[in-house]
């Protein structure tokens, strides 16, 4: 039989918690739904010890994102962030899942990356029956709907969320440089370039799209539609599912940023500089889906699901800034596309030789994309009252960035009961090989000039400015300023084994254990672009380990069980992390190093968890963890001489984090059955977490002993909520804070900088007015706090994310 299609339903989520041999937590669709979140990463932060960061990373236990795997139906994924391994989670739309399990504790079937945890996010299975849903909804959201913004022209595909190639290269440069060519004119000494008339022709072929103007932005727009059925033959079922939806959202965001230097003995905070950065940005988000699956007998399964995630992101950002000589005005135009296409196979088969034995079997084909063509930022200076085009080196650039990251993978499992041991036992064993490989490639151009009169830099248009006239051999002219090191090659290869065994004795212990080894070979080339050898600079890590891993289980009466675990665990650098190349962040512009003497840390896991499961969907617990780490991998300053420095990695001695949890989901019916509709949700994590860098590799950092960067010391979600079925009315009151964490590390005798506590207060609302009609209401951040950023006792970073109404209509058949 094919699993029925309200897998996600609250009853079912505590079922598979309690069942589950690990320390987990469970969210399922029935919870996102009523939680209102759109994406993954929005939902996830309702669980138990677990942060968002950036709006993307999910940080478990407040470990960053390099400590956090992700799995969708078992399997690994790509990411699309060149400087990251880890997919980032804002692409995942909720409405695709049906389920995401937040594993805890570590086990030897899952992969040896596990710090915090691995969130395995499952897809919605196959319907027993025929449906379709079609969803609509809009957002309003303060600050930015009907409000004025900046946008400049695009393409005519913009609103999918495509470029038509209106910000690609020019096709005669594309053509002229590919293979690698620089572009540099011809000299006494270099022959291999082009010519002052062929740079000129290039630079006029450039397109001139740079100014800005205003626009009223309009209210967020969302649609999606699904569909689905089984068929039946027989003793044998087939199905599939379909879904498809497409939202196009608008934000303004005004934020001001001030720079501190140290001043005198008591190192007091001085400030050299501040801005105002407003960025309107508007993201188009599609997702398509299609699954298929065949149920062969009581006894095969064979299942394909096919995805593609696509998440456009389209921001003008104006910024005022000054330092203690000058005021300068700049404008940053960026057009970014992340795709991810999935295919994957996957069998279940159940065979009655001389007993029962269960074999499933994965095959994956993942390819992650970033594509962000012709970022531009240029600048003017404010001169006598002025702003005039700025004659630095730097006033302006043109960037083009492709990375193309993929992934496949090919697992069995194999798993059979064993009579010889205890009342139940199922003896389990597994390969699986993963490769990964990534092509990341950047080229940047400038307009670079001797003499420009200053009649033509006073143009308050950069389209005046970079006209076919000014663009010249005497004038302005074409330059590239790509790093040689800025694109680089990366492969992967992970090979596993394991053997666990999961025993019951007298219904009364449960015991879980087993062993991986894991062997992992990285290669990093980072090319000299334009060098003629053509030699690159490599980067290799090979490691093999051994990962053990013990869950035992006290079942203490019926609804009553404690969990005790062990076991050891890993984290690799990540690709680029191990290039000694300097390189520029695509993502955040910063200058960065590797460091080919990064080794993997190793990380020593403890938990203990007592659970309370006093109905099908109420349930309590309150757990403990530690872990210590051995050379963690931090990121630094490293002082390149004078007042130049760049970040860079490194292992650190030692770290330890740890924590307390606490969950409890209950209703009102012992006050009375006129309450039983009433629940409440509610679930708390105090951690702490400290890290001993060694003093000789510490280099500019002001404090070798804090905590973790981006580790909050406290996590506390609240939901109060009321669900009629016969009424078909739910509403909650959903409330969320995590503690002040390190967004960034002090330096040079600054302390670090600490993002604020942020509380945020949401409402959900739904009503079923008709059996197939269904109204959504949600009012988000309703507090509205400022994100506050403080260095010691100064505010470095302040903004508003504003407060946004949300209307829906479901429609389903």
């Amino acid at each position: 039989m094919l699993a029925p299609y309200l897998e996600g339903s609250v009853a079912s989520v505590v079922a598979e918690e309690r069942n589950s041999s690990a320390v987990a937590e469970v969210l399922g669709a029935e919870q996102m739904s009523k939680s209102g979140d759109s994406n993954a990463a929005a939902a996830l932060k309702r669980i138990t010890g677990l942060t968002v960061v950036g709006g993307k990373f999910v940080y478990v236990r407040g470990l960053g994102e390099r400590y956090s795997n992700a799995l969708l139906n078992g399997s690994s994924l790509p990411s699309p962030d060149p400087t990251r391994r880890v997919v980032p989670l804002d692409m995942f739309p909720t409405g695709i899942l049906d389920s995401m399990f937040i594993q805890k504790t570590y086990s030897a079937d899952m992969p040896g990356e596990f710090g915090g945890g691995t969130i395995q996010m499952k897809t919605k299975s196959i319907p027993e029956d025929f449906f379709l849903k079609l969803s609509l909804s809009t957002s309003f959201e303060s600050g930015s709907t009907f409000a004025t913004g900046h946008t400049y022209k695009g393409g005519k595909y913009d609103w999918l969320g495509v470029d038509n190639g209106r910000r690609d290269l020019p096709s005669d440069l594309k053509n002229a440089t590919a293979g690698d060519r620089e572009l540099k004119q011809n000299n006494i000494v270099f022959s291999n370039g082009f010519t002052a008339e062929e740079i000129e022709q290039f630079g006029q072929a450039m397109p001139k799209n740079y100014d800005t103007q205003e626009k009223s932005l309009p209210p967020d727009f969302v649609i999606s539609l699904s569909t689905g059925n089984s068929i039946k033959k027989k003793y044998n079922t087939f199905g599939y599912t379909v879904g498809l939806s497409y939202s196009n959202a608008w934000s303004n965001e005004a934020r001001e940023k001030r720079e501190f230097s140290v001043e005198g003995e008591d190192n007091k905070l001085v400030e050299n500089s501040d801005s105002n950065k407003e960025t309107t940005e508007q993201t188009i988000d599609t997702s398509g889906i299609l699954s298929l699956g065949a149920q062969l007998g009581d006894h095969h399964k064979i299942t394909s699901t096919t995805l593609l995630i696509r998440k456009t992101s389209n921001s003008t950002k104006l910024s005022n800034s000054e330092n203690a000589d000058n005021i300068f005005r700049s404008t940053e135009l960026e057009w970014t596309e992340r795709s991810l296409l999935t295919q994957q196979l996957a069998g279940n088969h159940q065979f009655d030789w001389q007993q029962s034995i269960n074999l499933d079997w994965r095959y994956a084909y993942s390819k992650a994309v970033r594509y962000a063509p012709d970022f531009r930022e240029y600048t003017y200076k404010l001169i006598n009252d002025e702003y005039i085009f700025s004659d630095r080196g730097d006033s302006n650039k043109r960037q083009y960035s492709d990375l193309d990251d993929k992934a496949q993978e090919i697992g069995l499992d194999i798993s059979f009961p064993f009579k010889h041991i205890g009342d139940e036992t199922t003896l389990k064993f597994g390969a699986a090989l993963v490769n990964k490989s990534r092509d990341s490639k950047m080229r940047t151009y400038t307009f670079g000039s001797d003499s420009i009169p200053s009649d033509i830099r006073r143009l308050t248009s950069l389209e005046d400015i970079f006209t076919d006239e000014n663009i010249s051999a005497e004038g302005f002219r074409l330059m590239e300023i790509t790093r040689a090191t800025d694109n680089y090659t990366a492969e992967q290869d992970i090979t596993s084994f394991y053997a666990m065994i999961d025993a019951l004795w007298t219904e009364q212990y449960r015991i879980t254990g087993g062993i991986r080894n894991e062997r992992s070979s990285q290669n990093v080339k980072t090319f000299k672009l334009f060098d003629p050898s053509n030699e690159p600079i490599i980067a290799d890590l090979s490691t093999s380990d051994m990962l053990p891993s013990l869950v035992a289980t006290w079942f203490i009466k019926k609804d009553m069980q404690i969990r005790a675990g062990m076991s050891r665990t890993l984290s690799r650098p990540d690709f680029k992390e191990l290039s000694e190349a300097p390189y520029t962040d695509p993502v955040t512009g910063d200058e960065k190093r590797g460091n080919a003497e990064l080794q993997r840390t190793v990380i020593n896991n403890v938990d203990l968890r007592w659970e309370w499961y006093f109905s099908s969907n109420e349930n309590m617990s309150l757990g403990v963890f530690y872990k210590k780490f051995n050379k963690p991998i931090e990121e630094s300053l490293s002082k390149l001489g004078g007042d130049a420095f760049i970040s860079t990695f490194q292992n650190a001695d030692t770290a330890n984090n740890m924590g307390i949890e606490a969950e409890v989901r209950k209703d009102f019916s012992f006050l009375g059955d006129q309450y039983a509709d009433y629940y409440v949700s509610s679930n708390v994590a105090w951690i702490r977490s400290r890290i001993k860098l060694n003093p000789e590799k510490a280099s500019v950092q002001t404090s070798n002993n804090r905590p973790l960067q981006g580790q909050s010391p406290y996590v506390i979600n609240f939901q109060l909520g009321y669900d009629h079925f016969e009424k078909g009315i739910n509403a909650s009151l959903l409330y969320n804070v995590s503690g002040s964490r390190i967004s960034e590390v002090g330096t040079i005798g600054r302390p670090d900088k600490y993002q604020q506590a942020f509380h945020q207060l949401d409402f959900v609302l739904g009503y079923k007015f008709k059996e197939n009609l269904k109204f959504k209401f949600k009012l988000n951040n309703l507090l509205n706090p400022a994100v506050t950023i403080k260095q010691g006792d100064k505010t470095t970073s302040s903004y508003h994310k504003g407060r946004k109404l949300s209307l829906g209509l479901d429609w389903n058949l």
